[in-house]
């Protein structure tokens, strides 16, 4: 990174209709290009938006309630040092009428000026910031930002944006309109869908025409939204038949009071889902989309991003891994090499199960760091987003896994695994879905020791292939020399989950008897938790020392 890059926290305030945030960032040096570091942030349920009435006056206990959290924004600003700030206002200061004075008191308060910027201007801060953490895969996506008062609509390429739009919905100001009272019942939801529908329907065309692959929500009502299908229907995305479910519950129970033990929902959520929903539905119905992926960055980061003014020009994720080898010390040579050889073996077992033949007997895994680990990026795909699919289809978890998997080391080397897996699933990971997030985390516990606690996680089987290779490939490398090794893998023919077999010389196995006892012990421990129908390990002189 430029030595001209900042040195000094960067500060970024998002005054939304239903919440305030508060972000406060680094720019990390590192080999691997500029990282966003999170130093803190605040988050205040303002319900700014509440407060309006029917001539769009702010009344006074929500001037009251925004000035507070200002407050204490301000309390933890004082005395820093930053080398940029700025502070965005959005829907309901923009609907306001009698917001000019409470304009000036709230940046006093705060003791730094408020931006009100218009809708579109949001649309563009919120996929800039959208962008930063999605990959940079050459495809089309559809940016959706449900908020409090307003609903930005984005379609874009990577970083650029190329059509913005900002309209008048929202979970707050749908929730005032349509819920005021709590009741939910079907015909309020129906209300609420029609009202939206009717503010889409200009804008749709234009967006369709243009075209996208695939579609990410962003910001608190997509949050929560995934959050219920996937604590109550199992959904990994953001699904039409999940949210027609979820209309199903909310109306069963009748009530907003009555969703509070509802799984997945957050106190701070629950007064507004309903209008969150009735928006979100209607985004799937007017636009023809089946399924949606979460992003967790949008308009705060996007306002850092415009701060700093350049581009990232790489996958974010990419950039996250290589950061997190540097700033935990790993040896990125060795994990390079332990993802070749879990690549090579994945291949190889992908490869026998679809021409039925086994590898070639005298053929060595071979760790050469930087084939597959170093052009994962060129493969990226896009896991997480549009229509759910199994997760794992493309190695690049294998790899980037494969390269942090000593992570956990930073902690303690006993149970590293365990640490290394609590870090990945908590960790702020750049770039990462939060079901990519997770399968890190998966792979990196599942690396070494037993496969009972994985069995509980309930891997794909696609995700059971890859913990396979890369289990194998660190017990191939744990010398860490780069050594060929003279193994061959071979899926047993009945799909998938008939199971495979491992193959090694009698002459090298008797040359190498930690190898040697490590795959026994390992075909012992997959025998135990029983995923595969059958699994062996077979010397080639025909001795079969382990099933």
């Amino acid at each position: 990174m430029s030595d001209s890059l900042p040195r000094r926290p960067l500060a970024a305030v998002d005054l939304g209709s239903n919440s305030f945030r508060l972000l406060l960032a680094e720019i990390d040096q590192s080999s691997a290009g500029p990282q966003l570091r999170i130093l803190d942030q605040i988050k205040e349920a303002v319900r700014l938006g509440a407060g309006l009435d029917r001539q769009f006056e702010l009344s006074e206990e929500a001037r009251q309630r925004a000035l507070q959290a200002l407050g204490r924004f301000a309390e933890r600003l004082e005395g820093l040092e930053l080398e940029a700030f700025r502070a965005v206002a959005t829907n309901t200061f923009r609907v306001a009428h009698n917001i000019g004075a409470f304009l000036k008191e709230a940046s006093a308060v705060l003791g730094r000026p408020i931006e009100v910027v218009a809708g579109r201007e949001e649309a563009r801060l919120i996929y800039l910031g959208a962008a930063h953490s999605l990959p940079l895969d050459h495809q089309l996506r559809l940016v959706v930002d449900i908020g409090g008062g307003s609903t930005e609509c984005i379609i874009g390429v990577d970083e650029q944006p190329r059509r913005r739009e900002s309209l008048q919905i929202g979970c707050v100001a749908l929730t005032q309109q349509f819920f005021s009272s709590g009741k939910l019942t079907r015909a309020a939801m129906r209300k609420a869908r029609l009202h939206c529908g009717e503010q889409l329907a200009a804008h749709v065309h234009g967006f369709k025409r243009l075209g996208w692959q695939y579609a990410v929500g962003t910001s608190g009502t997509a949050k929560a939204l995934l959050a219920l299908v996937s604590a109550n229907f199992g959904h990994t995305a953001i699904t039409r038949e999940g949210l027609s479910l979820l209309e199903d519950l909310c109306v069963a129970a009748g009530h907003v009071d009555a969703l509070a033990d509802l799984p997945g929902l957050r106190v701070d959520r629950q007064p507004v889902i309903a209008g969150g929903l009735a928006a979100m539905q209607s985004v799937f119905d007017e636009f023809g989309i089946e399924a949606m992926g979460y992003c967790d960055s949008a308009l705060r980061e996007g306002i850092l991003y415009d701060l700093l003014g350049r581009e990232l020009g790489a996958d974010q994720r990419e950039i996250t891994i290589s950061h997190l080898v540097e700033r935990y010390r790993m040896d990125d040579q060795h994990g390079r090499q332990v993802a070749d050889v879990a690549c090579q073996l994945l291949r190889e077992l992908k490869a026998s199960r679809q021409d039925g033949a086994a590898p070639d007997a005298g053929q060595t895994v071979a760790a050469q760091a930087g084939s597959d680990a170093a052009s994962s990026g060129q493969e990226a795909g896009v896991p997480g987003y549009g229509r759910p699919t199994p997760s794992g289809c493309k190695p690049e978890s294998l790899i980037w896994a494969a390269r942090i998997r000593e992570i956990g080391s930073f902690i303690a080397h006993d149970n590293a695994h365990r640490h290394g897996a609590y870090i990945l699933a908590n960790a702020d990971l750049p770039g990462f879905s939060a079901m990519e997030q997770q399968e890190l985390s998966l792979f990196v516990l599942a690396q070494s020791g037993g496969l009972k606690k994985v069995r509980a996680l309930e891997p794909t089987m696609t995700q059971w292939q890859q913990i396979l290779c890369l289990r194998l490939a660190v017990i191939l490398q744990r010398r860490r020399d780069g050594r060929e090794t003279p193994i061959t893998i071979r899926a047993l023919p009945g799909g998938p989950e008939a199971g495979w077999v491992i193959a090694l010389p009698a002459a090298w196995a008797e040359q190498h008897p930690l190898t040697d006892q490590s795959l026994r012990q390992e075909i012992e421990e997959w025998g135990r938790v029983g995923v595969f129908r059958d699994v062996s390990y077979v010397l080639l002189d025909g001795e079969q020392p382990g099933e």
